[in-house]
């Protein structure tokens, strides 16, 4: 859960995350336990919240997914 890990080095919530995006808990949920990769859009939106380059954010969604 290296995605959860981060959004809560960060000191958020999945809840405020996905609050800040506009998504639901349930769609960032996905992300998170690697049962939905997100798209090139998600990504970005998601590297912009978290503050991270998106390239580590994708090696962090793809480590986990492997």
């Amino acid at each position: 859960m290296m995605l959860k890990a981060l959004i809560y080095s960060k000191g958020l919530t999945q809840w405020a995350i996905a609050q800040r995006l506009g998504w639901s808990e349930s769609r960032l949920s996905r992300f998170i336990t690697g049962r939905q990769v997100p798209s090139d859009d998600e990504f970005v939106a998601l590297s912009e919240v978290l503050a991270v380059p998106e390239r580590k954010l994708r090696q962090l969604i793809n480590t986990k997914a492997n």
